[in-house]
């Protein structure tokens, strides 16, 4: 090995002790998404002793510096991505990564390090680490990293893309000119490829990590941890940007003022865990009964609020109605027996009332409802 490529040895292998201690801190220390950033502690020592093995290997193949070795580096990025997964709450899919380590485990020990088939291992290696690393560019696309757009995104998966691109060229060579160039430890060239491979898959996943972390802060900011709803002060600022939006174009919109009926008396009777319960209940039955451009927040305690763009005082009657009865048809249960929720509803809509006064006149509604036997519906008017 020349002195070039002993340097380049030693850079890679300190980035990854490195590497592997940081995310070791991260997940012991600092504790940011443990369970993900140990799975990154494990893909960097894989990777370090898989890269060791590449770079030791001679010109005639064995298990040790050939087979383990393409396991070892293929497992890490399969751990990559499903450090990724294990970020943002997707489905890890066990029977597709367990299925996927057999298969890079069972394909390089069956091939074996046999001379005549180093062919077969370099299109095996290739076909698998393109496939692997297209999946970690497509993950990182879709899953819900908070606040990132497309730009973002694109600027942490482009180094994916790239070796996934390279892999493919390989399988591309291999179909034209029937030959594998596998790695060669003296080729400063190859070298490089492996440091830019740690520093990739460290670097991005650094970058993931804090995009995941920035959206978890910017979700504790902005939402009501019990029911994962947008809370009050959010909701606050929407309203103020749809009454600006009314007073320039005169699109209608409604509030809905929603309270839990007989709150009280769910915690002092059945404890105040079932009553967070029947919350979590009301929020997501309340969810699914909204639109996509509808906007539903806690708005304290027991009560929830609506805006409704778009949205006149006969349509959005018709919501709240829809919502009173979806909650009284949906069963909650304590144990085996059930208990009956219902909600009172107090509605305000633009075009009645004067936009800067319709939360409280859709709040004085709501007390009349409930003045009046809850379980229903009361429409604030321009009188009132």
């Amino acid at each position: 090995m020349n002195d070039i490529a002993s340097t380049l040895y030693t850079v890679m292998f300190l980035l990854s002790v490195v590497a592997t201690f940081t995310w070791l801190g991260i997940s012991l220390v600092i504790k940011i998404a443990p369970r993900a950033s140990m799975m990154m502690v494990i893909a960097n020592i894989l990777l370090a002793i898989g890269l060791w093995l590449t770079l030791n290997r001679t010109s005639t193949p064995s298990y040790w510096y050939w087979s383990i070795a393409d396991i070892l580096i293929l497992l890490s990025i399969l751990g990559v991505q499903y450090n990724i997964k294990l970020l943002h709450g997707a489905k890890t899919h066990r029977v597709e990564g367990w299925t996927l380590t057999f298969a890079i485990v069972t394909t390089f020990l069956i091939i074996g390090p046999d001379p005549a088939n180093k062919v077969a291992m370099g299109v095996a290696f290739n076909l698998i680490a393109a496939y692997v690393m297209s999946r970690l560019v497509v993950n990182i696309m879709i899953l819900p990293l908070e606040r990132s757009n497309t730009a973002k995104r694109i600027g942490m998966a482009w180094p994916f893309a790239v070796f996934a691109v390279i892999e493919y060229a390989g399988l591309v060579r291999f179909w034209i000119t029937g030959t594998v160039d596998y790695p060669n430890p003296e080729r400063n060239i190859d070298l490089w490829s492996y440091v830019f491979l740690v520093l990739v898959l460290n670097s991005q996943t650094v970058a993931i990590t804090l995009a995941w972390m920035m959206g978890r802060l910017n979700s504790l900011a902005e939402r009501c941890p019990l029911t994962g709803l947008l809370n009050r002060r959010v909701f606050m600022t929407t309203l103020a940007q749809e009454q600006a939006r009314y007073k320039r174009s005169g699109k209608r919109f409604s509030i809905l003022m929603i309270d839990l009926d007989n709150f009280k008396s769910i915690n002092d009777t059945y404890g105040h865990i079932k009553g967070d319960e029947a919350l979590i209940h009301v929020a997501n039955v309340l969810s699914r009964t909204l639109r996509e451009v509808d906007i539903l927040a806690r708005y304290g305690g027991e009560e929830f609020v609506v805006l409704l763009p778009d949205t006149d005082s006969e349509e959005a009657k018709e919501v709240a109605e829809r919502m009173r009865q979806e909650i009284e048809s949906n069963r909650f249960y304590n144990g085996q027996s059930q208990i009956v929720l219902t909600v009172s509803i107090g509605l305000a809509s633009v075009n009645q009332i004067d936009a800067d006064r319709l939360i409280d006149k859709a709040d004085q509604a709501l007390y009349k409802a409930k003045n009046r036997g809850r379980n229903q519906i009361v429409q604030a008017l321009p009188d009132d």
